[in-house]
């Protein structure tokens, strides 16, 4: 009885194994994270520079608070926004193969470059921008791996995140009646 049981369970436990396998490893073929791009521990960041064409703005940390170079403070929790903002980006998938040439030109020409810093050292930099070249969305891009990735950001229903990246002052600055 043993002799013919024994090959059907050996045939069930290497079903069940490979069943617990596969159901604890059910990563997609997407492997990268939003956590690749921004900076792990923000609170170490002490500088953001965000460009775009000929505009460009420097966020620094001064003690608790936060300066726009060469206008003084900013808003009052406009940068605190934006960090909270980018941790709660999230990849969506890959530009198409097909896209991606012409998505890194527009990401490069046309977009915002972002960089952090912490005393001076450059920790991560991206590029970010709309696009409507195939697949329509806001896509982001590390500047050394070139690869761009289409992203959103939970509880918003807008595909179009580029002013989230604003370079101009105006976004940033604290206005005079602020004051």
């Amino acid at each position: 009885m043993l002799k013919r049981t024994l090959p059907y369970l050996i045939i069930l436990l290497l079903l069940v194994l490979t069943g617990i396998i596969l159901l604890n490893h059910r990563s997609g073929t997407l492997q990268q994270e939003i956590s690749d791009f921004i900076p792990p521990d923000m609170a170490a960041v002490d500088q953001i520079m965000i460009s775009r064409k000929n505009q460009e703005i420097i966020l620094s940390k001064k003690l608790n608070s936060w300066e726009l170079k060469s206008y003084g403070e900013t808003k009052s929790g406009v940068v605190e926004f934006f960090i909270s903002g980018l941790q709660r980006l999230e990849i969506v998938s890959p530009a198409s193969k097909a896209d991606r040439g012409q998505i890194r030109q527009n990401l490069v020409r046309s977009g915002s470059m972002v960089s952090f810093y912490h005393h001076d050292k450059k920790l991560m930099a991206f590029y970010v921008g709309y696009d409507s070249l195939g697949v329509q969305g806001t896509y982001i891009m590390d500047v050394r791996q070139k690869i761009p990735y289409r992203i959103k950001l939970k509880g918003f229903a807008e595909m179009n995140m580029e002013n989230f990246f604003s370079p101009k002052a105006e976004t940033w600055r604290k206005t005079e009646s602020a004051r």
